[in-house]
């Protein structure tokens, strides 16, 4: 009813409000490690300094050490991230090597290469998937995919700026629109192609 409360057993927080279910899941979790929920096996297994994450998942982020305020939802989410902060992966291998702080990826393999590069959004499969770059967003199958270092740049549709690497300060909102361009600067691009 209204109100009530499910008790399942061998399932409760610890002394720091934890919640761990899985084998492994919350394994490095110590005093000052508080209010995580990790579920799945592996999940948020390394975990020692960080603080109010969300894990589910097999092996969500499971190498993350220190971080706080994060949300990895799916197989393999933010899985090889060490120190990570506020960032959310949603989707199977979603920012699996980040290590930057304030991401967004949602769909299998968004951001999934990118080591550094902060305050990106990428939604979409594969949507960012190698970029470095900071401040990017890419959402669309493939927007920005091959994007490395550049930043600054929009992409809205599918494979939109896909082959885009070092070009920076560019716009392009439509299926395939820019997605030869690979290092030029400050393009606006509407429309199909």
């Amino acid at each position: 009813g209204v109100g009530a409360t499910i008790t399942i057993p061998g399932f409760g927080a610890d002394d720091q409000g934890n919640l761990y279910a899985g084998t492994d899941a919350g394994a490095a979790s110590d005093a000052d490690t508080c209010y995580n929920v990790a579920i799945g096996a592996s999940a948020g297994k390394s975990l020692n300094e960080g603080d109010q994450n969300v894990f589910i998942g097999c092996l969500a982020g499971c190498s993350l050490t220190s971080g706080g305020c994060g949300v990895y939802i799916g197989p393999k989410a933010g899985a090889n991230s060490t120190t990570n902060s506020s960032s959310v992966f949603i989707g199977c291998e979603a920012g699996q090597n980040i290590r930057a702080d304030l991401n967004i990826a949602i769909g299998s393999g968004a951001l999934s290469a990118i080591t550094t590069g902060d305050r990106c959004t990428a939604v979409g499969t594969y949507a960012l998937q190698a970029n470095t770059g900071t401040y990017n967003v890419g959402v669309g199958m493939y927007a920005l995919s091959a994007n490395v270092a550049a930043q600054f740049n929009v992409a809205l549709g599918y494979s939109t700026l896909a082959a885009n690497t070092t070009g920076e300060y560019n716009t392009a909102v439509g299926t395939y629109a820019l997605d030869a361009n690979t290092t030029a600067d400050y393009n606006n691009a509407f429309g199909y192609q």
